[in-house]
């Protein structure tokens, strides 16, 4: 049975973290078109790098800086499985919606114009 652990749904990057029957985790990034295409094989990965991985995702596609990663890092390690994560776009912001079935929280970007 496949579960999903984790879904990042950015505004063009969409991608889950899946266990499968083995407890391998792959990542899957899902297309507008319906068109799923497998991103990495993470084989057996332990829960604090799979939210590594996730991390760096967010790190990579939001240009966030390490001090404020390293902070959504030590709150995601207290979500229990599975989590979503959406971005909301704004006027002048954004927020990064994480939810769990154990808790919630958020993040939000503000853009200013000098």
């Amino acid at each position: 049975m496949l579960t999903t652990l984790i879904s990042l749904n950015l505004k063009y990057v969409r991608i889950e973290w899946i266990k499968q029957e083995d407890d391998t985790v792959i990542a899957v990034e899902k297309s507008e078109a319906n068109e799923d295409s497998l991103i990495i094989d993470l084989g057996n990965i332990d829960r604090d790098k799979l939210i590594d991985e996730v991390v760096g995702v967010l790190g990579k596609e939001l240009k966030i800086p390490k001090p404020i990663l390293g902070n959504i890092k030590a709150r995601l390690r207290k979500l229990k499985f599975p989590i979503t994560i959406n971005l909301i776009e704004h006027e002048l912001s954004n927020e990064l919606l994480f939810k769990s079935t154990s808790e919630s929280f958020k993040v939000i970007i503000r853009y200013q114009v000098l």
